[in-house]
């Protein structure tokens, strides 16, 4: 932790390069660089797909529209899925050799603070300010976003698999024969209380090891589909878990019959400390207002699931005019999913959430529509809503709410 005098060192650095042209674009150059790793480290989805730097030269014209796009390979005998930062993400499905990634940009409101005000952070460093305000804005605009392209994806999985059907996933019917099981499952104690009960609801349940084995076997089993003949098996392994830390919390009440004696002392003194659970990484968020509890991803590795770029790194700008100091930053972010069964999810509520198929209550297993996140977030257009998306699979699909 910065004591008192390197953090006023840091600060009336800041402050003096405001004075001049140069100094400015000093800090602007230094703030950016920080910016850009600190939202490695906040961002959820950045732990899943790692971003990459690159420049306009590793990218090629688009044939649609005035930007740069990146030409991506498509995994064999798979599906892929570009994510859009503009507008309502769609389930557009790509079967093809390749694929294109467009680039958005999004970007942080400008903030502006007078001069007086940042003379009065001596305890707190001024990359605080930047903490608070601009990479929230910017982390969250990218979770946000490409976890509605998440659950865009395994739906649109589900709906092929019923051959171009939206079928309700509801606990009270999970262990029908008739009922596929693709790329969304539910949780035991949700199916088992739903069955007792004789109701669907959306009261999620306590995470058990035997769901864990669900996501597990989901990439290695054979999805045979809505046809005898028809199916496909993943030929892929789990290889991370997205949990909100709700649902993560589960884990200290897992048995002794489940983690045998040394475990079970060691979360009995300390709760849960371990980076995986049979063998798998875990990444714990508690942005519960995008990532909702009762909803647990899994994902596979990174090498068979996407790619995310960043092109021309974060920039930063700020200036001073008079005694206000204004400053923003933007980035312009690609990111793909090459393989889109590698991505699953699991339920711990008997309800449905299918579009079109959706139980009384559904909206509390939803993320938060962006107005109540965040103001004035971005750059993006202001117009998008929380829910799914109208999606394009082998088709077009209608409006979903």
């Amino acid at each position: 932790m910065e004591n008192s005098a390197d953090i006023q060192t840091i600060n009336n650095g800041i402050m003096s390069g405001l004075d001049s042209s140069s100094g400015r674009e000093k800090v602007a150059s230094g703030l950016g660089t920080w910016t850009r790793d600190r939202l490695r480290e906040v961002c959820v989805v950045d732990k899943i797909l790692t971003p990459r730097d690159i420049t306009p030269i590793d990218c090629q014209r688009s044939l649609n529209h005035d930007t740069l796009i990146r030409i991506e390979d498509i995994e064999p005998q798979s599906r892929a899925m570009p994510i859009t930062y503009r507008g309502m993400p769609t389930a557009n499905f790509i079967r093809a050799p390749r694929y294109a990634i467009s680039f958005y940009m999004i970007a942080s409101e400008m903030i502006e603070k007078n001069e007086e005000e940042l003379m009065a952070y001596r305890d707190m460093p001024l990359t605080r300010i930047v903490e608070d305000n601009i990479i929230k804005d910017m982390q969250e605009i990218k979770d946000w976003t490409t976890l509605q392209h998440f659950e865009s994806a395994v739906q649109a999985m589900q709906y092929d698999a019923y051959g171009n059907t939206f079928t309700a996933m509801r606990g009270t019917t999970y262990n029908n024969a008739a009922t596929l099981k693709v790329s969304v499952f539910k949780g035991r104690n949700a199916v088992s209380r739903a069955v007792a009960l004789a109701a669907d609801d959306f009261q999620n349940q306590p995470l058990i090891k035997p769901d864990l084995v669900t996501l597990r076997k989901a990439f290695s089993d054979f999805n045979r589909g809505s046809t005898p003949t028809g199916g496909q098996s993943r030929r892929l392994q789990l290889d991370k878990i997205l949990i909100t830390q709700t649902d993560f919390e589960d884990l200290n009440n897992f048995t002794l019959q489940d983690l045998g004696d040394r475990v079970t002392s060691e979360i009995i003194e300390n709760g849960w400390k371990h980076p995986t659970v049979m063998g798998i990484k875990f990444i714990v968020t508690s942005k519960t207002d995008i990532f909702k509890p009762g909803n647990i991803w899994g994902f596979c590795s990174e090498e068979f699931l996407g790619k995310s770029y960043v092109l021309q790194k974060a920039k930063f700008y700020v200036d001073k005019v008079m005694n206000v100091i204004k400053w923003a930053s933007w980035m312009h972010v690609g990111v793909g999913l090459g393989n889109v069964s590698g991505v699953i999810k699991l339920e711990l509520f008997s309800g449905s959430v299918v579009p079109t198929q959706t139980d009384t209550g559904f909206e509390v297993e939803m993320s938060l529509a962006k107005d109540r996140l965040f103001s004035k977030n971005n750059k993006i257009d202001e117009s998008q809503t929380p829910g799914y998306p109208s999606s394009l699979l082998a088709g077009t699909i209608p409006s979903l709410y």
